[in-house]
């Protein structure tokens, strides 16, 4: 049990705080850097904190993998057509291209522990739902969760 600088005395950890340091979205690869802060159960002051690396591959529900010539927005559509819409391959327009991904929000956090029973390590992982926007057919989608590895509580740096 380490001990609190703020209050002098031995005090335990209260619930773990997550942040994001750094996210990104290379192709349609996610990555995510999450800072997990433990707080004095006491004070509040942060007393330890480790850095999880979070990397999953999001996928557009309307695109494929590649996308096939959508109307856009910039365009007079056509009666009864949405922009997501796609247009028949043997029109003038129609072009394949790779999808394209931007990050809405990812505030999305959660931190789970688990063990720390008698000769267990206590464990953490932590998992993120971010909210994209695809590019390509301008529809704003949340990512399945993805999770990092797990780390144990003894690979938090000590702060205090």
């Amino acid at each position: 049990m380490p001990r609190c600088t703020s209050t002098n005395k031995f005090a335990s950890y209260d619930e773990p705080e997550a942040e994001i340091n750094s996210s990104e979205m290379t192709g349609s690869t996610y990555t995510a850097e999450i800072r997990v802060v433990r707080p004095c159960a006491e004070c509040g002051e942060e007393m330890a904190e480790y850095i999880f690396e979070v990397e999953g591959e999001v996928e557009c529900p309307t695109c494929e993998t590649e996308c096939g010539g959508h109307y856009g927005t910039e365009r007079d559509l056509p009666h009864e057509v949405l922009p997501s819409d796609k247009l028949p391959e043997e029109h003038p327009d129609y072009a394949m291209r790779e999808v394209e991904f931007e990050i809405e929000a990812d505030d999305n956090i959660d931190v789970s522990e688990s063990g720390g029973g008698r000769y267990k390590k206590n464990l953490f992982q932590v998992s993120v739902t971010p909210s994209i926007l695809c590019l390509c057919c301008n529809e704003t989608f949340e990512a399945p969760q993805i999770e990092s590895e797990a780390a144990a509580a003894s690979y938090f740096e000590v702060l205090v």
